[in-house]
């Protein structure tokens, strides 16, 4: 196995890339929850934690329901993930990476069928990481994007991917359970993707599709993102 290269994380590598110049609804309303989030993550991770027995509003915003207001298109929500490993980023150099990253996702209507009253989802993404940081390079080798169709597209975007190569291809391995900090153990669904020389394994919350666990696979050196909170924003 190649040897890694020399350890680093955080803001290290820039990447220039083009900007997509799409228009959504209420990005304000993201961009401002963009600096809240950074503020509450500082203030969570200081704060003592709640007792077993704490009542009131730790037990309303329990995960599995903000995940089902999210699906519903009831909540915006920032998804919280751990990135961790070996990160592959061109001309043989290997970092190593330990980042937080916050994924904020807002849920928009795109049709309304009245007779049943059921709605169709559109998801805005934004994350809290700029062209500096090494996640922002892991986020592009996975076709991240502003828009997603679909819960399971909030990291991994299948459809960019399609664009950007022409090899892309997965498979569905099954339904397993995995332990996860936040979700407890959780059911998924267990995807496998291959594009280009990556492969890329996600686990996604069976019920709601939201991505619990992604790894990436380029040339034998692995980067893991890891769901470790999920915070109700509206």
């Amino acid at each position: 196995m190649p040897k890694k290269g020399s350890k680093e994380s955080g803001k290290v590598v820039k990447i220039k890339r083009a900007r997509r110049s799409t228009k959504l609804p209420s990005l304000k309303l993201i961009l401002i929850v963009t600096s809240v989030i950074i503020i509450s993550l500082a203030i969570y991770s200081h704060a003592p934690r709640l007792s077993e027995g704490a009542k009131g509003t730790a037990e309303s915003l329990k995960p599995q329901d903000i995940l089902k207001d999210l699906a519903a298109g009831n909540a915006s929500v920032a998804l919280i993930y751990d990135v961790s490993g070996d990160l592959l980023i061109g001309n043989g150099t290997v970092l190593n990476v330990y980042d937080r990253l916050a994924i904020i996702v807002q849920p928009y209507s795109i049709a309304t069928n009245e007779s049943n009253s059921s709605a169709s989802w559109k998801y805005a993404i934004r994350s809290d990481i700029t062209s500096q940081y090494l996640s922002y390079y892991l986020l592009s080798k996975l076709g991240n994007d502003v828009v997603a169709n679909d819960t399971r597209d909030i990291l991994l975007n299948i459809n960019v991917l399609k664009r950007l190569y022409g090899n892309v291809s997965y498979e569905v391995l099954g339904i397993e359970k995995i332990n996860n900090k936040v979700l407890g153990d959780v059911e998924v669904e267990v995807y496998e993707y291959s594009y280009d020389s990556l492969k890329v394994r996600a686990y996604y919350e069976v019920t709601y599709g939201v991505p619990v666990e992604l790894d990436l696979n380029d040339g034998g050196y692995v980067v893991r993102l890891t769901l470790s909170n999920i915070l109700k924003l509206s």
